[in-house]
């Protein structure tokens, strides 16, 4: 099954994210990921973010994934053990001397290569693979056939990107903007000069550098067909509304197994894009139709309306559950419930009565159990022994 991970620059982009569908969010803390100007999280809001997912089914990634000096190591050496003991499921790193700080201060912490990697061969994935990481995110410019190449022959798991901005440089590569500004994309503080306006003498008229935001929103089936283990959304500086839109969008489509509707597409720009999107790098089809700037258009109020109403109001049911349960005459009743993973919860209830006039059956006790609305939970079958006449 293919895994949707979505994009959290806030405790709320968290809910909107799980509530949407994904499977699992990437998130930053401290001063050593690569979205610095994201309002990412404190230690607590780490903490609350790691066990809300986690009761949803759901996993959290922690960028740490820029590149970082020596006197930096011990400050990053510490958040790595902070989120080892919050509980974070995997963690994105960038700077090679980062990966081996981590199996000093935090040994059982799996590590995913992140896309400032600049991962784009199968010789970079096994020399990932060898070095301990579980994952690689691959680099954004590859085409759909180097991709399967590598998922045909990769010894861990391939994660892409699948929505969201595109850099014009080498995802990892990029100086322009520590250049211009001494803000650099590799120190998690990129200005992206890219979408700015440039031209010859004293006209500056054109966006030449500004890509396109990338949409592979058509490609879900052809993505698990190849082997890639995880589909990534880019916009950790997006607001929550976004990651609803695109975050559900996607998880229908992959839980439905099916490619995203017109109107979900449609709902897909007006969520945000630069004059449409592009596939380009995916088809081996590069050119001037993959350039395209934002636009002023109207706030899509409705659509993120919707979109907050969803995941301020709502709980999506997603972690499946099986429920028991035992009325026999002279015991308490009792209630058993047992998730996927066998973790298994009892209560008890008051010692059941004789019938006066309709007695219970299992029919109606099963009824009940699986009504889980309002929670995370989702019933995938009741079994019950009642006995008649209570």
């Amino acid at each position: 099954m293919l895994e949707l991970l979505a994009p959290a620059g806030s405790p709320e982009a968290v809910t909107a994210a799980i509530q949407a569908g994904a499977d699992a969010v990437y998130l930053g803390y401290g001063d050593f990921n690569a979205r610095r100007n994201a309002k990412n999280f404190s230690l607590e809001e780490l903490a609350s973010a790691v066990s809300y997912c986690h009761v949803r089914g759901a996993k959290v990634y922690l960028t740490l994934n820029t590149l970082v000096t020596d006197r930096e190591l011990p400050a990053a050496a510490q958040v790595a053990a902070q989120a080892a003991e919050v509980g974070v499921d995997a963690v994105l790193i960038q700077d090679l001397g980062v990966l081996r700080m981590l199996r000093q201060a935090a040994p059982g912490l799996a590590v995913h290569g992140s896309t400032q990697l600049t991962v784009h061969s199968l010789d970079g994935v096994r020399r990932c693979a060898e070095l301990g990481m579980s994952r690689v995110v691959l680099s954004r410019e590859l085409s759909r056939d180097a991709i399967e190449h590598i998922c045909l022959h990769s010894p861990i798991e391939i994660e892409t990107f699948v929505h969201g901005a595109l850099c014009m440089c080498y995802s990892g590569q990029c100086y322009f903007s520590s250049v211009i500004g001494g803000r650099s994309g590799n120190r998690g503080l990129c200005a992206q000069p890219c979408r700015l306006k440039y031209g010859w003498g004293r006209r500056a008229d054109g966006n030449p550098l500004s890509l396109r935001d990338m949409s592979l929103a058509g490609y879900i089936q052809d993505l698990k067909k190849v082997g890639v283990k995880c589909l990534k959304i880019e916009g950790r500086m997006k607001r929550p509304e976004y990651v609803s839109v695109v975050a559900g969008v996607y998880a229908r489509a992959i839980r439905e197994d099916r490619e995203p509707t017109d109107q979900e597409l449609r709902d897909l720009e007006a969520a945000f894009s630069r004059q449409g999107f592009t596939d380009g790098y995916y088809l081996d089809q590069k050119g001037p139709d993959m350039f395209g700037v934002r636009e002023e258009t109207p706030e899509p109020r409705e659509l993120f309306a919707q979109a907050r109403s969803q995941y301020q109001s709502g709980e999506l049911p997603r972690v499946d559950v099986t429920f028991y349960a035992m009325v026999r005459p002279g015991e308490p009743v009792q209630v058993g419930v047992k998730d996927g993973e066998g973790r298994v919860a009892t209560a008890a209830g008051p010692v059941p009565e004789r019938a006066r006039t309709r007695p219970l059956t299992a029919e109606a006790v099963e009824k009940q159990l699986a009504r889980t609305g309002g929670t995370p939970y989702r019933c995938a079958g009741a079994r019950s022994l009642v006995e008649k006449g209570l």
